[in-house]
């Protein structure tokens, strides 16, 4: 999964609700342009190989921490 989205929303001139919509939307697409990140999202990642399993689960970890960011800087307005 590609966090570069995430990254680039964070950092955009949007207001705070407008990034949150942003980011609902990206999501959605990534599921469901990506059938393989789907199945991993919903399966357990353990038959995973280690190192993939790792590289899957902190990039998951990188875009909630953008995502709950976001979400908090708007729940302060």
């Amino acid at each position: 999964m590609s966090i570069a989205p995430f990254r680039e929303i964070a950092r955009s001139s949007l207001d705070q609700l407008s990034k949150v919509r942003q980011i609902i939307f990206v999501r959605v697409h990534q599921m469901a342009d990506d059938s393989d990140l789907l199945i991993l999202s919903i399966k357990e990642d353990n038959e995973l190989p280690d190192a993939v399993r790792i590289s899957f689960r902190e990039s998951l970890r990188l875009a909630d921490k953008l995502v709950r960011d976001i979400i908090e800087e708007a729940l302060l307005l």
